[in-house]
């Protein structure tokens, strides 16, 4: 039974390839894809890459500083962060010169030239001045030249193209002695060669881009080109990637590119190749939902988030399985509460009674604004045992705003827990009838905390405007 288990599925696979089956994980725009780790394509960068596909020389006012001044800031004053990679003058400027990379004829070459040499110019420190050249502007000088090199390439044909970003992508590095020029120039020769073949799709260097993944740091460039072209032999190196994603990097990372795949998205295509949507939900479920489940993130949650209204059915059964394991019901009721999904307000209610996740299930039923919990969302704010549940509770009642809560929210002002008194001062701003304004008033004169005080003040204000009950 054993051989036939094992067997089966990689036959199963093997036909479908072979009759080219698709991952039924679709995207919604073939051009803004979904972004599952990294943040999603700005809509600068989309007038960008549709513009270059009308008239790429149109591209070239992007390297003219006051022009992209003008278009970001409506303004010709010098910028301040040239530095800061996150802002948006930036991307701009570089996804502009990738895309005149990617697409431009050899007639642009001459004017690429020129912003060469302005930009040369401009890097030579003035007379007199005391510190060296400006390094961001020899930096833009080197990726117009490898733009240009770019295009050159790109005119002999395919091959030749891929033959030269294959030799870009192998560049050797120099030592960690070497001058920081040299070492930037091959970290932005290899990133760009890596992309190129990404942007082709040129599947012959996967198992150069595997191998480099593998073994360079940071991996990203190689990553990236390969989530494009959605070879399975890149799917390890992709799981493994995505893994050691933490949960900050969307917030410090740049965007992806207009028909960029992330990651994430990529890996979990290839993962689903021959399923059907429903297969595809169980197998994200079956992820974090394994007795060997031992923690690794491979952003499942925002994979279903992504999916939306198909995958809510499924993640209530999660919810409603006793045997479900808590990973699963962690993310269940996570994507189900950022989905707001009403359905799920009774699975959520018999999580509330039995665990695991209370706490989560306590917050969720708040934001599905379910009625039909206020009795059990009341005793779990009463309780003492578990303060993160109680919290929980309590901002689940502000957000049903029932001032049948409000003898209990009163009655907890006095609690010795200071994060106690500021979520049940925050939950009166909600629930607070005029009846309790004297009360309100007297803790605000007592209440040490500024956060508490503040809360207190807004709760007496909206009070104020409500009439007598509700």
């Amino acid at each position: 039974m054993k051989t036939i288990f094992i067997c089966v599925p990689a036959v199963a696979l093997l036909s479908a390839f072979a009759l080219g089956a698709e991952s039924p994980l679709k995207a919604r725009s073939k051009v803004i894809l979904p972004g599952i780790i990294f943040k999603p394509t700005p809509r600068p960068l989309v007038e960008i890459h549709r513009l270059s596909a009308k008239n790429p020389a149109a591209l070239l006012s992007y390297l003219d500083d006051q022009w992209l001044d003008r278009k970001v800031y409506g303004t010709t004053e010098p910028l301040v962060r040239w530095k800061d990679m996150e802002d948006m003058r930036s991307q701009m400027r570089v996804y502009a010169l990738r895309r005149l990379g990617d697409v431009a004829s050899p007639e642009l070459i001459p004017s690429l030239e020129e912003y060469v040499r302005r930009y040369e110019v401009a890097a030579k420190p003035l007379e007199g001045w005391t510190y060296g050249p400006n390094e961001i502007y020899l930096e833009l000088a080197d990726r117009v030249r490898y733009t240009i090199e770019r295009i050159r390439c790109r005119a002999q044909g395919r091959d030749a193209y891929v033959k030269a970003m294959v030799a870009w992508v192998q560049t050797p590095e120099p030592p960690l002695t070497a001058p920081l020029r040299d070492r930037w120039q091959f970290w932005l020769k290899t990133a760009e060669g890596a992309r190129a073949l990404g942007v082709l799709k040129a599947v012959e260097a996967v198992p150069l881009l595997v191998e480099k993944a593998s073994s360079s740091f940071p991996p990203d460039p190689y990553v990236f080109a390969l989530a494009r072209m959605e070879d399975r032999r890149a799917m390890e190196v992709l799981r493994q990637y995505v893994a050691g994603c933490s949960g900050d990097v969307r917030s410090r990372s740049l965007p992806l590119e207009p028909e960029q795949p992330d990651p994430a998205w990529a890996y979990w295509r290839m993962r689903t190749v021959g399923m059907t949507l429903q297969e595809a939900i169980q197998e994200l479920i079956r992820e974090v939902n394994e007795e060997q489940y031992v923690g690794t993130d491979l952003w499942v949650g925002e994979m279903l988030e992504y999916i939306g209204q198909p995958a809510v059915p499924a993640l209530i059964k999660v919810l409603e399985d006793p045997s479900s394991h808590e990973p699963a019901v962690s993310t269940a009721l996570h994507v189900l509460t950022r989905l707001r999904a009403p359905e799920a307000a009774s699975a959520f209610l018999g999580i509330l009674r039995r665990g695991p996740c209370r706490d989560m299930a306590a917050r969720g039923l708040g934001w599905l604004e379910a009625r039909e919990a206020f009795d059990d969302l009341l005793a779990a704010a009463r309780q003492e045992e578990d303060l993160g549940l109680r919290l929980s509770a309590i901002d689940a009642l502000k957000r049903l705003g029932d001032a049948r809560a409000e003898p209990l929210l009163l009655e907890l002002l006095e609690h010795p827990h200071s994060s106690i008194r500021l979520s049940a001062a925050e939950a009166l701003i909600q629930v607070a009838t005029r009846a309790a304004i004297p009360r309100l008033r007297h803790w605000l004169q007592i209440e040490p905390e500024v956060r508490v005080r503040t809360a207190l003040r807004y709760a007496i204000e909206q009070a104020s405007k409500r009439g007598e009950g509700r």
